[in-house]
């Protein structure tokens, strides 16, 4: 019995897809916890700005 011929190119497992897979999930979870936490700052800056002006403008109209 003849061994058929080499073919180009190569196999792609269902486990070699899910290790792949879990690698690039694992980068995106970092990557969205950074920019969870960046937005979560700016947001505490936009809160202190708009207390600032809120006060500033209670005190114009108040005093």
């Amino acid at each position: 019995m003849t061994t058929p011929p080499e073919e180009p190119g190569f196999r792609v497992t269902l486990k070699d897809v899910y290790v792949e897979v879990q690698g690039i999930k694992s980068i995106l979870d970092e990557r969205l916890r950074k920019i969870e936490q960046q937005v979560a700052a700016q947001w505490v800056v936009v809160g202190i700005v708009i207390v600032a002006l809120g006060g500033i403008t209670v005190k114009a109209f108040t005093g």
